[in-house]
């Protein structure tokens, strides 16, 4: 599992390869180990679970008695200023701090002068914001004594210098941040492909190259804390969908390869843009007032006017503009008490459930919160209805619905082209949503009675 030998061309030594700022080499873990090695802000939480953390362990010791090294992935790091922060490889790194800190405290001679400080492991010193991450250290480092317990406790020395001193990664190291997200992207796309969302954070936390650090950390967080309540699955399942029916487009279902939708301007390219002068605008603006304690105190409201189909501004706006949409998200569907009783007495029929009637579901709400991004509670009790209509139509003729359904649907009576289109709600309210008796497959009265 992880003798994963890479698929770059490597030296058939351990010699460092330099070309164009890159750096590559064969490196034993004692060696990486004796670099300042520091987790970035932007780096996901540490999530290996026991048995990650086991398979590796016994890994190694399947190959304890090899006469040779054992490779066992790889590291890609940015260096800059003396240190080398881990742009790839944190998992695996921060696993065989654990391994080694157990193997240290069962192996030191306390009668000797040796005593090992943190810097023979140092990503223990580092910072684990998360509680993704503290759960799981505390949960694998418990793993690797019981383990160590289970095969008798012996060889504890042998273990460790086998790890420092035979176990080796292909080290990669880049002076160009862009180079080492670019290298991350394309390693992971061989193995195990890399969540949309994961390449997207690291494309715009490298947009932000020239913002301090402590703003990179407040998009990071907002960025990690819609993870971990899954509104960060908005981005996708309504966002990027509304977006692309807005177009006049058939998304499907979000992946990889959309994610080009979410890649747009540059702010420091995009300066003589005339489409751009009013973003521009409204941001400066709105920094200015946000630094203003006297506009918090008259309660005015300094968060960017955001649209779901205006372009996308890379780095900070884009992170912005998430969080924004997944707190429009929770205002609409959690805490409007109407829409809320409204889902609860026409969407939680019987079968509900099912994998088609949760696509039209996701089609209805998503038209909500474009009508509601656009003309905010105004009619909205009134057009809820035509909204319902138009959605749960396609659940009474067809009796079965996939993705390819919803946006046929979609293509053919495009409603989103026409909120889009429309100046005033009273434009929605108007239009008509009818069906054929003869055409419905599907007995479901609920929805029937609202035609």
């Amino acid at each position: 599992m992880f003798d994963t030998n890479s698929q770059l061309e490597l030296p058939t030594s351990s010699t460092d390869v330099v070309a164009d700022k890159v750096h590559l080499n064969y490196a034993f873990i004692k060696s990486i180990f004796a670099k300042k090695l520091s987790i970035p802000d932007y780096q996901r939480p540490y999530r290996w679970r026991s048995e990650h953390v086991l398979q590796l362990l016994e890994d190694i010791q399947r190959n304890l008695k090899n006469a040779g090294s054992y490779r066992i992935g790889t590291i890609i790091l940015h260096r800059h200023s003396g240190s080398y922060d881990i742009v790839d490889g944190q998992q695996r790194m921060v696993t065989l701090n654990l391994i080694l800190h157990y193997l240290y405290s069962q192996t030191r001679d306390m009668n000797s002068k040796e005593v090992r400080s943190n810097c023979e492991l140092p990503l223990l010193s580092s910072s684990f914001p998360h509680s993704d991450s503290q759960v799981n250290i505390a949960q694998n480092y418990k793993a690797i004594k019981e383990w160590f317990k289970r095969i008798n406790g012996s060889g504890h020395k042998e273990f460790e210098r086998f790890i420092l001193q035979k176990c080796e990664l292909v080290e990669i190291i880049l002076d160009d941040l862009s180079e080492a997200f670019q290298l991350f992207d394309s390693q992971n796309a061989r193995g195990k492909a890399l969540e949309p969302y994961d390449l997207l954070k690291a494309f715009h936390l490298r947009e932000m190259a020239e913002e301090v650090e402590e703003e990179k950390k407040k998009c990071v967080k907002s960025w990690e804390e819609a993870v971990n309540k899954g509104m960060l699955n908005n981005l996708g399942k309504y966002i990027f969908r509304i977006r692309k029916w807005a177009r006049g487009g058939k998304p499907g279902e979000f992946s990889k390869a959309d994610i080009a939708e979410f890649k747009g301007i540059s702010i420091n390219d995009a300066v003589s843009y005339p489409y751009m002068k009013s973003i521009l605008m409204n941001d400066a603006l709105l920094n200015s007032m946000s630094g203003n304690s006297l506009y918090k105190i008259m309660g005015v409201d300094t968060d960017f006017p955001f649209r779901l189909t205006q372009p996308i501004v890379n780095g900070r706006m884009f992170f912005k503009m998430i969080e924004h949409y997944n707190k429009r998200y929770t205002r609409l569907f959690e805490d409007d008490n109407f829409i809320k009783t409204f889902y609860q007495e026409y969407c939680k029929y019987n079968g509900h459930h099912r994998i088609g009637d949760r696509y039209v579901s996701e089609l209805f709400k998503a038209l909500l919160l474009f009508y509601d991004d656009k003309y905010g509670k105004e009619d909205l009790q009134e057009v809820v209805f035509v909204f319902y209509k138009w959605a749960y139509r396609l659940r009474l003729t067809q009796t079965r619905v996939f993705y390819s359904s919803i946006d046929k649907h979609v293509s053919e009576d495009n409603l989103f082209k026409k909120v889009e289109l429309s100046y005033y709600p009273k434009q929605i309210k108007s239009f008509n949503v009818s069906i054929n008796v003869d055409e419905i497959k599907l007995d479901i009265k609920k929805i029937k009675s609202c035609f």
